[in-house]
């Protein structure tokens, strides 16, 4: 996104589903606090649209290349709760914490937020302002008889618009009226 950024501190999911964010309920933090999960990398892409020439005269005539493309991020997020995944992915979890996917499951509309800090010490932000959770599955290795590094759960959030036709915001910088603003845009200011 052109900032060099010195990590990736904190993950923010953002339900939207037309009531009050509420952590823990519709508005989740993936941040490095023990037994809450923890981020480990996001690659964004598909921000391009691609141009399309006409020719005319042998020549490009004209290039268009409005808007935005397909654009897609791929989390990996270490230790993400079952409560969180369910909710994003659109699972149902009974009273007893069980966890079913059926023919009927359909993934929220959601916003995101990722954040660091940059070279000089601002902070980075990032949002999404509507978009999509997939999970395709788990890898499960067998126990081999010593330790090894945690392995990560790779989650795709495929990005739309909003109603305005906007795709993100993006704010680096230590204002806070502007990272207000960011979070705002993404629905994720919790009243208090």
């Amino acid at each position: 996104m052109g900032t060099a950024t010195v990590g990736f501190e904190k993950l923010t999911i953002r339900i939207l589903d037309d009531k009050e964010p509420t952590l823990g309920t519709n508005l989740f933090e993936i941040k490095g606090k023990a037994n809450e999960g923890a981020t480990s990398s996001a690659k964004i892409s598909g921000l391009a649209v691609d141009p399309v020439k006409s020719w005319g005269s042998n020549k490009p005539y004209h290039i268009s290349g409005k808007g935005v493309g397909d654009g897609k991020v791929d989390f990996d997020i270490l230790d993400i709760p079952d409560k969180v995944l369910a909710a994003i992915i659109g699972y149902d979890v009974d009273t007893n914490g069980v966890i079913t996917a059926s023919s009927e499951t359909k993934a929220p509309n959601c916003s995101i937020l990722i954040e660091d800090s940059d070279i000089r010490g601002d902070k980075v932000m990032l949002g999404f302002l509507s978009g999509v959770f997939s999970y395709d599955g788990v890898e499960i290795d067998t126990a081999q008889g010593k330790a090894s590094e945690m392995k990560a759960d790779t989650l795709s959030y495929s990005v739309g618009s909003s109603d305005t036709g906007e795709f993100f915001k993006k704010y680096a910088g230590s204002e806070s009226a502007a990272q207000a603003a960011v979070r705002t845009a993404l629905s994720m200011t919790v009243a208090g």
